[in-house]
């Protein structure tokens, strides 16, 4: 029987994914309960892309990067 992961583990997971394909010195924010990676969605694999929706990252249509609610406060 597996345990189901932590929001965490599945955090570092995401970041793992972000990681193949940071190009910025400042890859990584947060405004309020959002967190934001700049990672250029067009240049993730098709299979990284609904993993990442899988952990709760959505494209952010605006900025070219992803964002999530799900690892934010309260």
């Amino acid at each position: 029987m597996s345990k189901e992961p932590t929001p965490i583990e599945e955090l570092l997971e995401a970041i793992k994914i972000f990681l193949k394909y940071d190009e910025g010195q400042y890859p990584i924010n947060a405004d309020h309960d959002i967190i934001y990676f700049y990672v250029d969605p067009n240049k993730v694999c098709e299979s990284d892309h609904i993993r990442l929706e899988e952990l709760g990252f959505d494209v952010h249509q605006e900025f070219d990067c992803y964002y999530s609610y799900k690892y934010g406060s309260c």
